[in-house]
């Protein structure tokens, strides 16, 4: 390959990106949308509100112990929620290790139900929620106060009208999670005052739990609004650079005869391709590193950051050039771009929800937002760096398939 004409064809893009009005104004809207992020995104209120825009596919209910109230949980699982709630008895290994760690898929919360770590001591009920508010979990948690209420008070119920005793425990009150918390405090303080009234032998039948409640966030370093909105930012420019323009400003040219004159000329179809896997790449990553680093500036010392820029770039624009071979016109391209990251997001979200896990290793926007989140959040693991190496193998496979395509047909 040689260089000069290689540089001619990088400085041909340049001059045509330059001349899009259109690009210019839309790279322009991104890096105001991420100054506008970086200036109010740090405040309370944004990242609440931001915060609603995250979703949580799967509760998975981790139990010790056996019991009535864990069967009433099973058993009262309301429709809406009946394919996202997974209810998982924890080993005997586990139960020997209080202080193992339990992994959590991504876009999933738990609710931990622990065994007393005293005799005499309450019940441990954890709920572990992603990000950085617990919003998210609001309706797991409704459900399982609303249900755990329901299970005590129709066990009470039960017993004091085997008794002859009237039975003065509706489930109430309706309300939110934190409600629900703190009425359980006074519905055991009302259980113990009733007992105080009855005989023995019917007093010691009635038994409701003492609950240690704790919330925490699954990950020390949680990905929030912001780490979320970012990342979709750098995600959205890495597309906008590889999958949308170069498909879009490849098919003009071959509308207007330049891709045929460029095969016509001393130019082979390597050079042709060398040129713009160096341009576009590197005009990828270097937009997506602005909108990153304007966001949350501590990652432009984070090489993990450059590395996941990288591989997603030529990821990417192995996606973009096999667009660019297969449509055959400048909307067909646009369309086919719109389309596919289009079909992409709902397989990946379709995939999530019913916990199929084959196919979306199989994209490279599922592991896209992973890796910017790992690096965004300073929490990258060898985990981390193995799922890089795989997106990496896709990038490859991408490249190749849009290499093979576009010298077969893809300049005529």
């Amino acid at each position: 390959m040689r260089w000069h004409i290689i540089r001619t064809l990088i400085h041909k893009e340049c001059l045509r990106h330059l001349s899009n009005r259109g690009g210019l104004a839309l790279s322009l809207l991104l890096i105001g949308m991420a100054l506008i992020l970086a200036a109010f995104g740090r405040s309370d209120g944004a990242t609440s509100s931001l915060g609603l825009f995250r979703g949580v596919h799967h509760c998975y209910v981790d139990y010790w112990e056996d019991g009535p109230w864990i069967e009433y949980l099973k058993n009262n699982v309301p429709e809406n929620l009946r394919t996202s709630v997974h209810f998982r008895h924890m080993t005997a290994a586990i139960v020997g290790k209080p202080s193992a760690t339990i992994n959590y898929p991504t876009g999933s919360c738990a609710i931990q139900l622990r065994p007393a770590e005293k005799p005499s001591g309450p019940l441990e009920v954890l709920f572990w929620y992603p990000g950085e508010d617990r919003i998210a979990i609001g309706n797991f948690e409704n459900w399982f106060w609303k249900t755990t209420r329901a299970h005590h008070c129709a066990e009470l119920n039960r017993i004091l009208a085997a008794s002859g005793t009237r039975q003065p425990f509706p489930a109430s009150p309706t309300g939110d999670s934190w409600q629900w918390q703190e009425s359980h405090g006074r519905f055991v303080a009302d259980v113990q005052s009733l007992k105080s009234t009855l005989p023995p032998e019917t007093a010691d039948k009635l038994c409701v739990p003492e609950l240690s409640v704790e919330c925490r966030p699954l990950h020390a370093n949680s990905s929030g609004a912001r780490t979320t909105i970012s990342a979709a930012l750098v995600l959205f420019a890495l597309f906008f650079v590889c999958v949308y323009l170069l498909p879009s400003l490849a098919c003009e040219e071959r509308e207007n005869g330049v891709l045929l004159a460029q095969a016509l000329s001393p130019a082979t179809s390597f050079e042709i391709i060398a040129a713009r896997l160096i341009f576009y790449p590197t005009i990828a990553v270097a937009f997506a590193a602005i909108l990153g680093v304007l966001v949350r500036p501590q990652v432009l010392t984070q090489p993990f950051f450059w590395l996941t820029l990288i591989v997603l770039a030529f990821a990417s624009l192995g996606i973009g050039m096999t667009i660019a071979c297969i449509a055959r016109t400048q909307r067909s391209a646009s369309m086919t771009a719109l389309c596919y990251m289009l079909v992409v997001s709902l397989g990946v979200l379709h995939c999530q929800q019913n916990q199929i896990s084959a196919i979306p290793q199989l994209m490279v926007e599922f592991h896209g937002p992973r890796m910017l989140n790992a690096a965004m959040t300073n929490s990258v693991t060898v985990a981390d760096y193995l799922e890089l190496l795989y997106t990496a193998g896709l990038a490859i496979a991408w490249n190749a398939v849009a290499t093979v395509c576009f010298r077969r047909f893809g300049w005529q």
